[in-house]
């Protein structure tokens, strides 16, 4: 039996799990991190918008801060749903998420002279904060992401990695081989699998659609 490996728990209802059902593939859906919470010693300077990369940016954020009728912007609408679960309205959200480096040149060109804070993780890639004037933006670390490596027993014939961290948790117990099929959400992470030497297929989307997609191809 072909096995499936993604860095991430999939919808138990999903497309990605029913078409592995179907075809008599084992799926093993589950993140190579840990996220643990770091509140702020000091409260950030005030901002004009508040920059989201992730709905975990958005849940560890707001369990140390309170909405303060800044502007709210997102890389992508997964982020924006997780805004509007709060009940607060997005301002400005990528259309791209699986291209950061497109949506921080439309946030550029959106925020124009607006200073923007960036809650996130002490392993981001600041991919947005690049392209911007370094005196209009603050960083904000509140959670940190940690490596969970897994030795996996049986190599996964397919890997359908999430993040630059999930490949680099999976590179510490497990070799990527030549004939595994290895894919990627977005160009961040697909970059980082190119640096180590890893070709892959980078999705068109970040979603289970993409994945299946792209195995019915393969």
């Amino acid at each position: 039996m072909k096995t499936v490996f993604i860095s991430r728990t999939v919808d138990p209802k999903g497309q990605l799990r029913a078409f592995c059902a179907a075809n008599q593939i084992q799926l093993i859906d589950q993140s190579l991190l840990s996220f643990k919470g770091v509140c702020p010693i000091e409260k950030p300077m005030e901002t004009d918008v508040v920059f989201f990369t992730s709905p975990r940016s958005v849940r560890f954020y707001f369990s140390y801060f309170k909405y303060k009728n800044e502007y709210l912007a997102t890389i992508g609408t997964s982020t924006a749903n997780e805004l509007q679960k709060l009940g607060l309205s997005v301002d400005f959200t990528g259309t791209t998420p699986s291209h950061p480096e497109v949506v921080a040149q439309e946030l550029k060109l959106w925020l124009g002279e607006r200073t923007v804070l960036f809650p996130q993780s002490q392993r981001s890639n600041r991919t947005m904060q690049q392209v911007l004037n370094p005196n209009q933006l603050l960083d904000l670390v509140v959670y940190e992401t940690h490596l969970k490596p897994i030795k996996f027993a049986n190599r996964p014939n397919y890997l359908v990695f999430t993040s630059p961290s999930n490949v680099e948790a999976y590179m510490l117990s497990n070799k990527l081989e030549n004939d595994q099929f290895v894919m990627s959400y977005g160009t961040t992470t697909s970059t980082y699998l190119e640096e180590n030497g890893v070709k892959n297929l980078c999705l068109s989307e970040p979603t289970e659609h993409a994945v299946v997609d792209a195995l019915k191809k393969v």
